[in-house]
């Protein structure tokens, strides 16, 4: 085993006041971990949004641009956006185009970041609209290409490493609020099952294309916990996470792992409030 296998053993047989506990697995239990900032360095999720978005590889459609409207951002400001980027989106496309405006690319992601300060629920079914009318093969490529070319997104070997150590124990399951389609593309490469991946996800078309309706609940915050319970009714053994929206998952956990980015003193104060073992995320 691990050191960090063995020190979340030790911290889970010190939460539960038993220094002798055995842990005695069946196999089927559940070891959850978020995907932004826990799997990996960096966030997958955001990475394609913002290469799509420098592409024009988005499909526009009207639900997109909902979610700016409802937002109240100002409407002439939305209509000059959409008119500008259906005016040089180029949605068959990977390959970057000297010809697309820079200045468009950055309005839209500080429109994305405003989103999330205003309603986060909102902002990240915006960006996992990305996926309309591509089929789940499309996303998965892009998301590989984005991976491979950002370099604000690595793996952790050290989670690696601890996942394998779980695998051999139990199951491994991903629930993120990055779209489904991205969030399998980084658990292939932990050897995580497709079946064990919760995302953003939407209803697909007979011709298996992605569509514009969400499927619900979509697992933010406390609902990654009823997006979980859909597939899963166990109780996990524990919820890896390193956001205020994992906060939740990790109280219905019987124990959890908080990656600290040093962001929120008030965020780290509630991990330590839920006895999770705190991991300094400049160590992974």
């Amino acid at each position: 085993m691990t050191e960090l296998f063995q020190r979340w053993l030790t911290h889970f047989k010190t939460k539960h006041e038993q220094p002798k506990l055995e842990l005695d697995l069946k196999g089927d239990e559940a070891f959850v971990f978020d995907c932004d900032q826990t799997l990996i360095h960096g966030d997958i999720g955001e990475a394609c949004f913002r290469y799509v978005l420098e592409n024009r590889w988005v499909i526009s459609h009207d639900a997109w641009w909902a979610h700016l409207i409802e937002a109240d951002f100002n409407n002439q400001d939305v209509k000059s956006w959409r008119q500008a980027y259906e005016r040089e989106a180029s949605p068959n496309t990977f390959s970057s185009d000297s010809s697309l405006s820079s200045s468009l690319s950055q309005e839209l992601w500080e429109a994305y970041e405003n989103l999330c300060s205003i309603d986060v629920n909102s902002a990240y079914i915006y960006a996992a609209r990305i996926a309309y009318q591509r089929h789940p093969v499309e996303l998965a490529l892009m998301t590989e290409y984005a991976l491979q070319n950002d370099k604000r997104v690595s793996f952790r070997p050290a989670i690696k490493a601890l996942i394998r150590d779980i695998q051999n124990l139990a199951h491994v399951w991903v629930v993120s609020s990055s779209h489904i389609s991205i969030v399998r593309v980084i658990a292939h490469h932990y050897q995580i099952p497709s079946q064990h991946i919760i995302g953003i996800d939407f209803e697909l078309n007979q011709q298996q294309l992605y569509t514009d309706r969400v499927i619900t609940p979509t697992p933010i915050g406390s609902q990654k916990i009823d997006a979980f319970m859909l597939l899963n009714q166990s109780q996990p053994i524990l919820m890896a996470g390193d956001s205020v929206h994992d906060i939740p998952m990790m109280k219905y956990a019987k124990s959890a792992i908080f990656i600290d980015h040093h962001k929120s003193d008030r965020l780290t104060q509630q991990a330590e409030e839920l006895k999770a073992l705190v991991l300094n995320s400049e160590s992974l």
